[in-house]
């Protein structure tokens, strides 16, 4: 195997009696530097959107309504990418031995740490073999006014067609449309009512569910979708005052209902380290209040 290379990794299987053997420390320890690339070349492309908007006239219930629906297909070479980890992983110890410069493996036991555990899975900015994405966008608008004051919503919502790159020239496809960070459907709402010096919005945000990654599925088996995360659903709001033309009073919370973000655990493919979920895609933080005043000079 690829992995005995490593000092650390034979002086582990001796002090577990044949067995490469780590700890929970192990798992959790990982970091990584995320370097440059000097070599780098531009990417090319082709995008095509179409796009069409619909303000009805003459039908009542729908007059105060304006419809967006957009596709969009983008097609990139040589798409300039941060490497995956998990990909450089699997490859190093899969054939291509050039992607081990990333991988560092401790010589011996450290603190809780095991002698051959890994300490550093770096990556680095390449141009692919590719990238190419398709999906539809819809926005629909409404105001009107309701009693003494008026009424808006706005929502918009993406679903995602298709979504991989090719993380080598030549190379198979990834595929990430429905996997975490690329869930195939996520809708934005906003309501709002204006009164009078005073105003609110309510926005809820819905990520659909998503699968873990293809590519560490199948290093244990498993196929595409077998495993995942539930969807999940953010609620904020927000309340002004604005007693003047030039300042605002406002208070208002994030994540209003406290919803949980889907568990991802350390050692799970798009586990940011200290959530224990994909910090870019869900709110790690819980619910939290805020106030503030606006200012026009």
């Amino acid at each position: 195997m690829a992995c005995r290379a490593a000092p650390g990794v034979n002086a582990n299987i001796a002090a577990n009696g044949g067995t490469f053997t780590l700890t929970q420390p192990d798992f959790q320890g990982i970091s990584g530097f995320d370097r440059g690339n000097p070599d780098l070349q531009e990417e090319e492309g082709n995008s095509w959107t179409i796009g069409m908007v619909w303000q009805p006239e003459g039908v009542r219930v729908l007059e105060n309504f304006d419809f967006t629906v957009d596709y969009y297909r983008i097609d990139i070479d040589n798409a300039i990418t941060l490497r995956d980890r998990n990909f450089i992983l699997s490859q190093c110890y899969g054939g291509d031995a050039s992607l081990c410069q990333f991988v560092t493996r401790r010589p011996n036991a450290l603190g809780a740490n095991s002698a051959g555990s890994i300490e550093f899975i770096d990556s680095d900015t390449t141009n692919t073999g590719g990238e190419f994405a398709e999906g539809v966008d819809l926005t629909v608008s409404y105001s009107q006014p309701v009693g003494a004051g008026r009424l808006s919503a706005n929502l918009a919502y993406t679903h995602l067609l298709e979504h991989y790159n090719i993380p080598l020239t030549g190379g198979e496809k990834d595929y990430l449309a429905g996997e975490v960070g690329d869930s195939k459907d996520r809708a934005y709402l906003m309501l709002g009512y204006s009164l009078g010096k005073f105003g609110g919005t309510l926005q809820t945000t819905y990520i659909s569910s998503a699968d873990l990654d293809d590519g560490f599925l199948a290093a244990f088996d498993l196929p595409r979708g077998s495993v995942g995360v539930g969807s999940a659903t953010y609620v904020d709001m927000q309340l002004t005052y604005s007693p003047a033309d030039s300042y605002q009073v406002y208070l208002g919370a994030n994540n209003l209902f406290d919803e949980e973000p889907p568990l991802l655990i350390s050692g799970l493919p798009s586990d940011v380290t200290g959530t224990e979920t994909d910090a870019g895609t869900y709110d790690a933080i819980g619910r939290r209040w805020y106030a503030g005043v606006r200012i026009k000079f």
